[in-house]
């Protein structure tokens, strides 16, 4: 049986462990921007009135993710609300013989979690075994990846996905591309949609925005219909709404984003290797290092929270988003090495 996931943001677990307040610790167990989209307050109307997707969201949408043809969008609250219900709407549709769903091995554990919850038989693969089970073996019902992959970096191209798409004989497509906004070229968005092809965004990674529960689902209108019967109606908050269209319409903010996160990408990468602390793998949002818990225990104890994969042994870092922050981060990986 599969467990319930653990995730990044849980300071109030490092809080019980090792004492301190909130104000005193470093947390960067999330990998979320540190700089959050600066939104402007929503009128107190967005609140009083029951929320509707109007037609200016609808253009931001497109406005930002540029999709192909076929595509349809709808707001949701996060990439976690579609997650959970997509194994139930599969169950519902899916016609094929597989019970099987395939997912990349130490991916993003909700969704190994939901599809677990819905009865299927979930299977993990490398990414060299994945390619070979996809020439050779039957198609699962469902090929679940997260592109980039959270937390081994893996990222797929679009070229590939689709190729995979045209073999999978029924069996759904579902990619979550909660960390693809500084690299928005390589997004399955750009092909044309088709149905039992699913795409997720979030505006909590790249935008910073994670309280507010902000996300886009993106799939053809039949399925996109079907996914609204399940998610029901008001499934984003008025003011969440009204932020969503301010974030994805500002060009200028987006670009200084993506130039920020990249140096901080690159300033990481020369503090690890300036510490002698060798990384698996580096994205524009987190830095992945292969190390067992007691890396995690010793930066905790000096109130720096990150996140431990216990299964493969892998601590995984964002941005500190202060100039004292990395100076407190150098300090602590420095001392790493002491006896």
């Amino acid at each position: 049986m599969v467990s319930r996931p653990q995730h990044g943001g849980d300071l109030q677990r490092a809080l019980h462990q090792y004492g301190g307040t909130a104000e005193q610790w470093l947390d960067l167990s999330a990998a979320i921007s540190p700089w959050a989209y600066p939104h402007e307050w929503p009128s107190a109307e967005a609140g009083h009135h029951l929320p509707q997707t109007t037609e200016a969201v609808y253009d931001a949408i497109q406005a930002y993710y540029q999709p192909a043809k076929g595509w349809r969008a709808e707001a949701v609250a996060g990439s976690q609300a579609v997650i959970q219900w997509l194994p139930w709407l599969h169950r519902q549709q899916y016609r094929g013989k597989s019970n099987q769903v395939w997912l990349l091995a130490g991916s993003y554990g909700e969704h190994v979690w939901r599809w677990s919850l819905a009865g299927f038989d979930v299977c993990f693969f490398t990414p060299d075994a994945l390619v070979h089970a996809l020439a050779v073996q039957a198609p699962p019902a469902a090929l679940v990846l997260v592109n980039p992959d959270n937390p081994s970096g893996q990222l797929w191209s679009a070229t590939q996905l689709w190729q995979w798409q045209q073999q999978l004989e029924g069996g759904w497509l579902v990619v979550d591309e909660a960390f693809m906004d500084v690299w928005p070229q390589h997004s399955l968005l750009h092909r044309p949609a088709c149905d039992g092809v699913f795409v997720l965004r979030s505006l909590g990674k790249f935008f910073g925005l994670a309280g507010w529960r902000l996300g886009v689902c993106f799939a053809s209108a039949r399925y996109i219909d079907l996914l609204c019967d399940w998610l029901g109606p008001w499934a984003v908050n008025g003011p969440g709404l009204a932020i969503m269209q301010q974030a994805l319409l500002d060009d200028a903010w987006q670009q200084q984003q993506r130039q920020r996160l990249l140096i901080a990408q690159q300033r990481m990468q020369r503090l690890l290797d300036d510490k002698g602390c060798p990384y698996l793998a580096s994205q524009p949002l987190f830095v992945t290092i292969q190390a067992d818990s007691r890396l995690q225990q010793r930066l905790a104890e000096q109130h720096i929270w990150s996140r431990y994969f216990a299964e493969q042994q892998r601590v995984r870092l964002g941005w500190p988003g202060t100039e004292p922050g990395w100076q407190r981060l150098g300090q602590a990986l420095g001392s790493q090495n002491q006896p």
